[in-house]
Protein backbone atom coordinates (compact mmCIF):
# COMPACT_ATOMS: atom_id res chain seq x y z
CA UNK A 1 0.00 0.00 0.00
CA UNK A 2 1.50 3.48 -0.84
CA UNK A 3 2.23 5.64 2.48
CA UNK A 4 -0.45 8.09 1.45
CA UNK A 5 -2.98 5.74 2.42
CA UNK A 6 -1.59 4.95 5.79
CA UNK A 7 -2.98 7.62 7.53
CA UNK A 8 -7.12 6.52 7.08
CA UNK A 9 -8.61 5.19 10.37
CA UNK A 10 -10.99 2.57 9.08
CA UNK A 11 -14.75 2.86 10.10
CA UNK A 12 -15.67 2.43 13.81
CA UNK A 13 -19.10 0.70 12.25
CA UNK A 14 -18.94 -1.43 8.97
CA UNK A 15 -20.71 -4.24 7.54
CA UNK A 16 -19.61 -7.61 5.72
CA UNK A 17 -20.25 -8.11 1.98
CA UNK A 18 -22.75 -10.59 0.68
CA UNK A 19 -22.21 -12.97 -1.66
CA UNK A 20 -22.36 -11.63 -5.36
CA UNK A 21 -23.00 -8.16 -3.77
CA UNK A 22 -22.86 -5.18 -6.07
CA UNK A 23 -20.13 -2.76 -4.41
CA UNK A 24 -22.22 0.45 -5.10
CA UNK A 25 -24.62 -1.56 -2.83
CA UNK A 26 -22.57 -2.48 -0.19
CA UNK A 27 -20.87 0.90 -0.19
CA UNK A 28 -24.98 2.28 0.74
CA UNK A 29 -25.10 -0.26 3.44
CA UNK A 30 -22.15 0.65 4.75
CA UNK A 31 -23.01 4.49 5.09
CA UNK A 32 -26.50 3.14 6.51
CA UNK A 33 -24.66 1.42 9.48
CA UNK A 34 -22.57 4.85 10.26
CA UNK A 35 -25.31 7.08 10.20
CA UNK A 36 -24.19 9.05 7.07
CA UNK A 37 -26.92 10.78 5.18
CA UNK A 38 -25.32 9.77 1.78
CA UNK A 39 -23.11 7.42 0.29
CA UNK A 40 -20.52 9.56 -1.31
CA UNK A 41 -19.26 10.24 2.25
CA UNK A 42 -17.75 7.42 2.04
CA UNK A 43 -15.90 8.03 -1.42
CA UNK A 44 -14.96 11.14 -0.49
CA UNK A 45 -14.46 11.39 4.03
CA UNK A 46 -13.69 15.02 5.35
CA UNK A 47 -10.69 13.78 6.91
CA UNK A 48 -9.35 12.56 3.67
CA UNK A 49 -8.12 14.75 0.46
CA UNK A 50 -9.03 11.78 -1.50
CA UNK A 51 -12.18 10.76 -3.83
CA UNK A 52 -13.65 8.24 -5.82
CA UNK A 53 -16.28 8.70 -8.58
CA UNK A 54 -19.50 7.19 -8.44
CA UNK A 55 -19.76 6.14 -11.98
CA UNK A 56 -16.52 4.25 -11.43
CA UNK A 57 -17.68 1.77 -8.99
CA UNK A 58 -18.39 -0.78 -11.10
CA UNK A 59 -14.96 -0.98 -12.96
CA UNK A 60 -13.37 0.18 -10.00
CA UNK A 61 -9.33 -0.46 -11.80
CA UNK A 62 -6.69 1.77 -9.54
CA UNK A 63 -4.69 0.48 -7.32
CA UNK A 64 -5.08 3.35 -5.33
CA UNK A 65 -8.88 3.10 -4.72
CA UNK A 66 -8.33 -0.46 -4.16
CA UNK A 67 -6.17 -0.06 -1.35
CA UNK A 68 -8.18 3.54 -0.32
CA UNK A 69 -11.13 1.46 0.53
CA UNK A 70 -9.93 -1.37 1.78
CA UNK A 71 -8.64 0.45 4.62
CA UNK A 72 -11.24 2.50 5.07
CA UNK A 73 -13.55 -0.32 5.13
CA UNK A 74 -11.45 -3.34 6.10
CA UNK A 75 -12.16 -4.94 3.37
CA UNK A 76 -9.39 -7.39 1.28
CA UNK A 77 -8.90 -6.17 -1.77
CA UNK A 78 -9.75 -8.89 -3.85
CA UNK A 79 -13.20 -8.99 -2.02
CA UNK A 80 -13.62 -5.42 -3.20
CA UNK A 81 -12.28 -6.51 -7.03
CA UNK A 82 -15.35 -9.49 -6.64
CA UNK A 83 -17.74 -6.94 -6.08
CA UNK A 84 -17.43 -5.14 -9.94
CA UNK A 85 -18.28 -6.82 -12.94
CA UNK A 86 -13.81 -7.10 -12.98
CA UNK A 87 -14.98 -10.89 -11.77
CA UNK A 88 -16.48 -12.01 -14.69
CA UNK A 89 -13.38 -10.71 -16.97
CA UNK A 90 -11.23 -14.45 -16.79
CA UNK A 91 -14.42 -15.77 -18.23
CA UNK A 92 -14.61 -12.86 -21.07
CA UNK A 93 -10.88 -12.82 -21.93
CA UNK A 94 -10.59 -17.00 -22.71
CA UNK A 95 -14.40 -16.32 -24.66
CA UNK A 96 -12.71 -13.36 -26.41
CA UNK A 97 -10.83 -13.83 -29.68
CA UNK A 98 -6.86 -14.06 -29.57
CA UNK A 99 -6.62 -10.08 -30.63
CA UNK A 100 -8.64 -8.98 -28.01
CA UNK A 101 -6.70 -11.08 -25.31
CA UNK A 102 -3.31 -9.77 -26.71
CA UNK A 103 -4.63 -5.85 -25.87
CA UNK A 104 -5.97 -6.69 -22.56
CA UNK A 105 -2.52 -8.76 -21.60
CA UNK A 106 -0.36 -5.63 -23.01
CA UNK A 107 -2.69 -3.02 -20.79
CA UNK A 108 -2.20 -5.26 -17.64
CA UNK A 109 1.84 -5.39 -18.20
CA UNK A 110 1.87 -1.70 -18.22
CA UNK A 111 0.74 -0.83 -14.48
CA UNK A 112 4.02 -1.54 -12.94
CA UNK A 113 5.49 1.03 -14.85
CA UNK A 114 2.74 3.77 -14.13
CA UNK A 115 3.28 6.26 -11.36
CA UNK A 116 0.73 5.23 -8.37
CA UNK A 117 -2.18 7.35 -8.73
CA UNK A 118 -2.99 6.29 -12.25
CA UNK A 119 -1.59 2.80 -12.06
CA UNK A 120 -4.45 -0.09 -12.56
CA UNK A 121 -5.16 -3.00 -10.08
CA UNK A 122 -2.58 -6.17 -11.05
CA UNK A 123 -5.55 -8.37 -11.98
CA UNK A 124 -7.63 -9.28 -14.79
CA UNK A 125 -10.12 -6.02 -15.60
CA UNK A 126 -13.19 -5.31 -17.64
CA UNK A 127 -12.49 -3.63 -21.23
CA UNK A 128 -15.75 -2.37 -23.42
CA UNK A 129 -14.50 -4.05 -26.31
CA UNK A 130 -13.68 -7.30 -24.68
CA UNK A 131 -16.80 -7.80 -22.82
CA UNK A 132 -19.27 -4.86 -23.37
CA UNK A 133 -22.06 -7.00 -24.97
CA UNK A 134 -22.44 -9.01 -21.78
CA UNK A 135 -21.76 -6.51 -19.43
CA UNK A 136 -22.95 -3.01 -18.45
CA UNK A 137 -20.70 -0.84 -16.13
CA UNK A 138 -22.96 2.00 -15.81
CA UNK A 139 -23.61 4.21 -12.79
CA UNK A 140 -27.55 2.74 -13.07
CA UNK A 141 -28.00 -0.63 -12.24
CA UNK A 142 -30.57 -3.34 -13.16
CA UNK A 143 -32.91 -4.84 -9.91
CA UNK A 144 -35.41 -7.44 -8.77
CA UNK A 145 -38.03 -5.80 -7.36
CA UNK A 146 -38.53 -8.38 -5.24
CA UNK A 147 -35.36 -8.84 -3.73
CA UNK A 148 -35.21 -4.50 -2.98
CA UNK A 149 -38.41 -5.55 -0.95
CA UNK A 150 -36.61 -7.86 1.46
CA UNK A 151 -35.50 -6.33 4.89
CA UNK A 152 -31.90 -7.38 4.27
CA UNK A 153 -32.02 -5.80 0.66
CA UNK A 154 -28.80 -5.21 -1.29
CA UNK A 155 -28.25 -5.41 -5.01
CA UNK A 156 -26.42 -8.28 -7.24
CA UNK A 157 -23.37 -7.92 -9.50
CA UNK A 158 -25.06 -10.48 -11.80
CA UNK A 159 -28.02 -8.31 -12.57
CA UNK A 160 -25.44 -6.39 -14.53
CA UNK A 161 -24.62 -8.85 -17.19
CA UNK A 162 -26.84 -7.79 -19.92
CA UNK A 163 -28.44 -10.18 -21.21
CA UNK A 164 -30.14 -12.01 -18.25
CA UNK A 165 -33.46 -10.94 -18.06
CA UNK A 166 -35.01 -12.43 -14.78
CA UNK A 167 -34.30 -13.15 -10.90
CA UNK A 168 -33.23 -16.51 -10.22
CA UNK A 169 -34.47 -16.40 -6.48
CA UNK A 170 -38.09 -14.90 -7.80
CA UNK A 171 -38.11 -15.83 -11.38
CA UNK A 172 -39.39 -12.26 -12.06
CA UNK A 173 -38.59 -10.02 -14.83
CA UNK A 174 -35.70 -8.16 -13.78
CA UNK A 175 -36.26 -3.94 -13.51
CA UNK A 176 -34.40 -1.18 -15.30
CA UNK A 177 -36.85 2.04 -14.33
CA UNK A 178 -39.12 3.06 -11.85
CA UNK A 179 -42.53 1.67 -13.21
CA UNK A 180 -43.95 4.92 -12.25
CA UNK A 181 -41.65 7.98 -12.50
CA UNK A 182 -39.65 5.72 -15.21
CA UNK A 183 -36.44 6.73 -14.05
CA UNK A 184 -33.30 4.52 -14.08
CA UNK A 185 -32.22 2.70 -10.57
CA UNK A 186 -29.19 4.31 -9.54
CA UNK A 187 -26.50 1.82 -8.02
CA UNK A 188 -25.64 4.21 -4.72
CA UNK A 189 -29.46 4.00 -3.84
CA UNK A 190 -30.47 5.45 -0.43
CA UNK A 191 -34.24 5.08 -0.47
CA UNK A 192 -34.38 1.38 0.97
CA UNK A 193 -37.42 0.19 -0.89
CA UNK A 194 -38.93 3.05 -2.59
CA UNK A 195 -37.93 4.77 -5.56
CA UNK A 196 -34.89 8.27 -4.71
CA UNK A 197 -36.83 9.77 -7.75
CA UNK A 198 -40.52 9.69 -7.25
CA UNK A 199 -40.75 8.57 -3.66
CA UNK A 200 -42.78 5.06 -4.35
CA UNK A 201 -42.53 1.89 -2.68
CA UNK A 202 -40.83 -0.53 -5.46
CA UNK A 203 -43.08 -3.03 -7.10
CA UNK A 204 -43.55 -4.70 -10.05
CA UNK A 205 -44.80 -3.08 -12.94
CA UNK A 206 -48.42 -4.77 -14.37
CA UNK A 207 -46.85 -5.81 -18.02
CA UNK A 208 -44.05 -7.36 -16.28
CA UNK A 209 -46.70 -9.24 -14.56
CA UNK A 210 -48.32 -10.26 -17.41
CA UNK A 211 -45.00 -11.38 -19.03
CA UNK A 212 -44.42 -13.31 -16.00
CA UNK A 213 -47.83 -15.30 -16.38
CA UNK A 214 -47.18 -16.12 -19.99
CA UNK A 215 -46.78 -19.94 -20.40
CA UNK A 216 -43.88 -19.88 -22.24
CA UNK A 217 -41.82 -17.58 -19.62
CA UNK A 218 -40.15 -20.39 -18.61
CA UNK A 219 -37.88 -20.51 -21.83
CA UNK A 220 -36.74 -17.46 -20.52
CA UNK A 221 -35.91 -18.73 -16.99
CA UNK A 222 -34.43 -21.68 -18.54
CA UNK A 223 -32.12 -20.12 -20.43
CA UNK A 224 -31.01 -17.74 -17.55
CA UNK A 225 -30.23 -20.51 -15.46
CA UNK A 226 -27.97 -21.82 -18.00
CA UNK A 227 -26.41 -18.24 -18.64
CA UNK A 228 -25.78 -17.89 -14.56
CA UNK A 229 -24.34 -20.94 -14.58
CA UNK A 230 -21.57 -19.94 -17.26
CA UNK A 231 -20.94 -16.86 -15.14
CA UNK A 232 -19.74 -18.99 -12.22
CA UNK A 233 -23.27 -18.62 -10.48
CA UNK A 234 -24.26 -21.63 -8.31
CA UNK A 235 -27.96 -22.00 -7.26
CA UNK A 236 -28.64 -21.39 -3.46
CA UNK A 237 -31.30 -22.91 -1.43
CA UNK A 238 -33.95 -19.78 -1.88
CA UNK A 239 -33.49 -20.16 -5.88
CA UNK A 240 -37.31 -21.11 -6.77
CA UNK A 241 -35.76 -23.01 -10.29
CA UNK A 242 -34.15 -26.25 -10.93
CA UNK A 243 -33.41 -26.83 -14.41
CA UNK A 244 -32.55 -29.87 -16.09
CA UNK A 245 -29.58 -28.69 -18.50
CA UNK A 246 -30.16 -32.21 -20.46
CA UNK A 247 -33.13 -30.07 -21.91
CA UNK A 248 -30.51 -27.26 -23.82
CA UNK A 249 -28.41 -28.06 -26.58
CA UNK A 250 -25.89 -25.85 -25.27
CA UNK A 251 -25.27 -27.15 -21.91
CA UNK A 252 -22.58 -29.63 -22.33
CA UNK A 253 -20.55 -26.64 -23.86
CA UNK A 254 -17.52 -24.98 -21.51
CA UNK A 255 -18.51 -21.63 -20.42
CA UNK A 256 -16.25 -19.31 -23.21
CA UNK A 257 -17.66 -21.30 -26.05
CA UNK A 258 -21.33 -21.00 -24.69
CA UNK A 259 -21.02 -17.43 -24.39
CA UNK A 260 -19.05 -16.80 -28.28
CA UNK A 261 -22.37 -19.01 -29.44
CA UNK A 262 -24.87 -16.63 -27.53
CA UNK A 263 -23.36 -13.41 -28.70
CA UNK A 264 -22.86 -14.70 -32.33
CA UNK A 265 -26.82 -16.23 -32.43
CA UNK A 266 -28.04 -13.31 -30.94
CA UNK A 267 -26.16 -10.63 -33.03
CA UNK A 268 -27.62 -12.81 -36.43
CA UNK A 269 -31.17 -12.57 -34.82
CA UNK A 270 -31.24 -9.01 -34.71
CA UNK A 271 -31.02 -8.97 -38.79
CA UNK A 272 -34.42 -10.62 -39.12
CA UNK A 273 -37.53 -9.29 -39.66
CA UNK A 274 -40.93 -10.04 -37.88
CA UNK A 275 -42.00 -11.90 -40.72
CA UNK A 276 -39.06 -14.13 -40.84
CA UNK A 277 -39.27 -15.27 -36.87
CA UNK A 278 -42.85 -15.86 -37.76
CA UNK A 279 -42.29 -18.65 -39.83
CA UNK A 280 -39.98 -20.84 -36.89
CA UNK A 281 -41.72 -19.20 -33.53
CA UNK A 282 -44.57 -20.51 -32.78
CA UNK A 283 -47.30 -18.20 -31.88
CA UNK A 284 -47.40 -18.85 -27.85
CA UNK A 285 -43.92 -17.71 -28.11
CA UNK A 286 -44.49 -15.15 -30.69
CA UNK A 287 -47.00 -13.62 -28.16
CA UNK A 288 -44.25 -13.87 -25.05
CA UNK A 289 -41.86 -12.02 -27.31
CA UNK A 290 -44.71 -9.04 -28.11
CA UNK A 291 -45.35 -8.64 -24.15
CA UNK A 292 -41.45 -8.88 -23.66
CA UNK A 293 -41.21 -5.73 -26.00
CA UNK A 294 -43.32 -3.65 -23.68
CA UNK A 295 -41.84 -4.36 -20.84
CA UNK A 296 -38.13 -2.91 -21.22
CA UNK A 297 -36.99 0.52 -21.50
CA UNK A 298 -34.54 1.98 -24.01
CA UNK A 299 -34.72 0.46 -27.99
CA UNK A 300 -31.32 -1.36 -27.44
CA UNK A 301 -32.49 -2.78 -24.43
CA UNK A 302 -35.68 -4.20 -25.77
CA UNK A 303 -33.24 -5.30 -28.99
CA UNK A 304 -31.23 -7.46 -26.84
CA UNK A 305 -34.09 -8.80 -24.47
CA UNK A 306 -35.75 -9.99 -27.83
CA UNK A 307 -32.50 -11.68 -29.13
CA UNK A 308 -31.58 -12.92 -25.41
CA UNK A 309 -35.30 -14.91 -25.29
CA UNK A 310 -35.22 -16.19 -29.34
CA UNK A 311 -31.63 -17.30 -28.86
CA UNK A 312 -32.51 -19.68 -25.90
CA UNK A 313 -35.68 -21.25 -27.07
CA UNK A 314 -33.91 -22.23 -30.82
CA UNK A 315 -31.41 -24.23 -28.43
CA UNK A 316 -34.21 -25.45 -25.82
CA UNK A 317 -36.71 -27.98 -26.44
CA UNK A 318 -34.56 -30.65 -29.09
CA UNK A 319 -33.87 -30.12 -31.95
CA UNK A 320 -37.61 -29.62 -33.65
CA UNK A 321 -37.07 -25.80 -32.36
CA UNK A 322 -33.41 -25.46 -34.27
CA UNK A 323 -34.47 -26.94 -37.05
CA UNK A 324 -37.46 -25.30 -37.90
CA UNK A 325 -35.12 -22.06 -37.40
CA UNK A 326 -33.05 -23.94 -39.89
CA UNK A 327 -35.67 -24.53 -42.21
CA UNK A 328 -36.36 -20.63 -42.11
CA UNK A 329 -32.59 -19.89 -43.19
CA UNK A 330 -32.71 -22.20 -46.20
CA UNK A 331 -36.02 -20.51 -47.13
CA UNK A 332 -34.86 -16.59 -47.36
CA UNK A 333 -31.84 -18.23 -49.20
CA UNK A 334 -33.31 -20.36 -51.94
CA UNK A 335 -33.50 -17.83 -54.66
CA UNK A 336 -30.03 -16.06 -53.99
CA UNK A 337 -27.95 -18.66 -53.34
CA UNK A 338 -29.84 -22.54 -54.24
CA UNK A 339 -26.64 -24.34 -54.55
CA UNK A 340 -25.66 -24.06 -50.97
CA UNK A 341 -29.06 -24.91 -49.73
CA UNK A 342 -28.86 -27.70 -46.97
CA UNK A 343 -25.31 -27.76 -47.38
CA UNK A 344 -23.32 -25.11 -44.91
CA UNK A 345 -23.26 -25.31 -41.52
CA UNK A 346 -24.98 -21.57 -40.29
CA UNK A 347 -22.30 -18.70 -39.52
CA UNK A 348 -18.88 -21.03 -39.40
CA UNK A 349 -17.81 -18.73 -36.82
CA UNK A 350 -16.35 -21.68 -34.98
CA UNK A 351 -12.84 -23.69 -35.21
CA UNK A 352 -13.31 -27.47 -36.07
CA UNK A 353 -11.50 -28.57 -33.01
CA UNK A 354 -14.54 -26.83 -30.78
CA UNK A 355 -17.23 -28.22 -28.73
CA UNK A 356 -19.53 -25.49 -30.57
CA UNK A 357 -18.08 -26.59 -34.26
CA UNK A 358 -19.25 -30.22 -33.22
CA UNK A 359 -22.78 -29.63 -31.75
CA UNK A 360 -23.32 -27.26 -34.84
CA UNK A 361 -22.39 -29.61 -36.98
CA UNK A 362 -24.21 -32.80 -35.70
CA UNK A 363 -27.48 -30.57 -35.73
CA UNK A 364 -26.63 -29.62 -39.31
CA UNK A 365 -25.90 -33.20 -40.28
CA UNK A 366 -29.14 -34.73 -38.59
CA UNK A 367 -31.20 -31.66 -40.67
CA UNK A 368 -29.78 -32.30 -43.95
CA UNK A 369 -30.08 -36.59 -43.54
CA UNK A 370 -34.11 -35.79 -43.15
CA UNK A 371 -34.84 -32.80 -45.42
CA UNK A 372 -32.01 -32.50 -47.83
CA UNK A 373 -33.52 -35.37 -50.35
CA UNK A 374 -36.85 -33.75 -50.59
CA UNK A 375 -35.70 -30.46 -52.30
CA UNK A 376 -36.93 -27.15 -52.42
CA UNK A 377 -40.47 -27.72 -52.77
CA UNK A 378 -40.91 -29.31 -49.27
CA UNK A 379 -39.04 -26.82 -47.92
CA UNK A 380 -41.62 -24.36 -48.79
CA UNK A 381 -44.21 -26.46 -48.12
CA UNK A 382 -42.81 -26.98 -44.35
CA UNK A 383 -42.05 -23.05 -43.90
CA UNK A 384 -46.07 -22.49 -45.64
CA UNK A 385 -47.71 -24.87 -43.66
CA UNK A 386 -45.84 -23.97 -39.94
CA UNK A 387 -46.59 -20.23 -41.11
CA UNK A 388 -50.21 -20.94 -41.47
CA UNK A 389 -50.63 -23.33 -38.46
CA UNK A 390 -49.08 -20.34 -36.35
CA UNK A 391 -51.72 -17.66 -38.09
CA UNK A 392 -54.42 -20.11 -37.21
CA UNK A 393 -53.15 -20.00 -33.47
CA UNK A 394 -53.23 -15.92 -33.40
CA UNK A 395 -56.27 -14.04 -31.69
CA UNK A 396 -57.52 -11.59 -34.28
CA UNK A 397 -55.71 -8.94 -31.79
CA UNK A 398 -52.20 -10.61 -31.79
CA UNK A 399 -52.06 -10.64 -36.17
CA UNK A 400 -52.34 -6.55 -36.25
CA UNK A 401 -49.20 -5.37 -37.63
CA UNK A 402 -48.10 -8.52 -38.25
CA UNK A 403 -45.91 -7.16 -41.32
CA UNK A 404 -43.48 -4.68 -39.13
CA UNK A 405 -39.55 -5.27 -39.37
CA UNK A 406 -37.74 -6.03 -36.19
CA UNK A 407 -35.10 -3.35 -35.39
CA UNK A 408 -31.37 -4.51 -36.14
CA UNK A 409 -29.05 -3.61 -33.13
CA UNK A 410 -25.21 -4.53 -31.44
Amino acid sequence: MNQSMQHITPLPKRVQPHQWEDLGSFLVRTAKAMGYETPQWLLQPETSSYRILSRKLATLSLQADYDFLSQLLLVPETRLYQMTIHRFSPLLESYSDAQQRTSMQRRQQQHLSTPYPWRRVHRQLFYRDLGGFFLSNSSTIRICPLCAQAPDAYDRIYWRIRPLLTCPIHQVLLQTSCPRCLQPWPSLRFSGARCPACLQPIHQDPQDIQTQNHPAFFFLLQGDSLLLQMFGYEQGPSDRIAVSRAQDLRAFLPAEEFLRLFHVYCTKISSFSKEALSTFLPSSFSALVTLLENTTGSRRKRNLALQSAITHWLFLGGEAHYFAFLDTLNFLQREAHPVALFRTIPWGAFASYTPTFRLLNHLHQRYRSLYQAQGVKALEERVWQRTHAFEGEKAPADTAGSGTRLSTTT
